[in-house]
Formats: structure tokens, C-alpha cells, sequence
């Protein structure tokens, strides 16, 4: 049986059978970046879908989002992360990623809000063409 874990942290896993508690590893790093995220999938029907929210953390092997539209579980999701101007990486302002939504849930006190997480497939620091406009425009 899977217990709610708070949503930074690995899920513990419990065995109902031998009652042995065990922690489920993730094998890369997430970092807490909430910037601001649109994101596109195709419904069931095909349509294409888009949405906008929050990132909760970013890393290598995915991301957490808050949004107030979620994408179903199982669906193919691009992401585009937008990051504020930093001196240090003057073209390089949107992280675009690619992958498949393995969770989905209401956020408890969240005010409508849905968490999903999604496991990534590729990732890639892009130049931002228009990142001044854009960035406000998140959720």
C-alpha cells in the first residue's frame, strides 16, 4: 500500500504482508525552483491541449508542476520553464522538457490546485526569444 507523502519528499511504501517499511530512492536531484511553466498534451480524442502553472521542483529526471488544468496520468507533456533574466546566462532564460505525466493529484489546501509529476524523456536550456512577456503570463 503507497501512503501520501508531503509532495518534496520520496513516498514510503509500506508491505501490508511483512509490515516492513522501505523508502523509494530517487535517483536524481530535484531542486526547489518555482518559476512560472506553460505546458502542452493531446487529449484522449487527440486535441491538442495547453495549460499554465507553477513549477514546485525541477531536476534531471523530471519535475513537479501546480496547475489548476492537469494533464491526465500516462499523457506525453512538453514543458517550458521560463527563468528570470540572470546576468551569468544572458541568452539562456527557458528550460524545455519533454516526457510523460506519472502522477496526478489535488493538492490538499490547495485551493484547486493539481500537483502532477512528470518524468522526463529529454531536457534542453533554450534561448528565450520573448521572455519578458511571457513570464508574467503564468498562473
Amino acid at each position: 500500500m503507497k501512503l501520501n507523502a508531503p509532495l518534496c519528499d520520496a513516498s514510503a511504501i509500506i508491505d501490508s504482508r511483512d509490515g516492513d517499511l522501505t523508502a523509494e530512492v530517487r535517483h536524481q536531484i530535484r531542486y526547489p525552483l518555482r518559476v512560472p511553466v506553460s505546458f502542452t498534451w493531446f487529449s484522449g480524442e487527440g486535441t491538442p491541449r495547453s495549460a499554465k502553472g507553477t513549477s514546485l521542483n525541477i531536476g534531471e529526471g523530471g519535475a513537479y508542476i501546480l496547475t489548476r488544468n492537469s494533464p491526465p496520468v500516462s499523457a506525453q507533456i512538453t514543458l517550458v520553464f521560463r527563468f528570470p533574466h540572470l546576468p551569468d546566462f544572458a541568452r539562456f532564460h527557458r528550460l524545455e522538457m519533454g516526457g510523460r505525466v506519472v502522477r496526478a493529484e489535488v493538492v490538499p489546501n490547495g485551493k484547486g490546485l493539481w500537483g502532477f509529476a512528470v518524468a522526463s524523456a529529454w531536457t534542453v536550456m533554450a534561448e528565450n526569444e520573448d521572455s519578458d512577456r511571457e513570464a508574467g503570463d503564468a498562473e
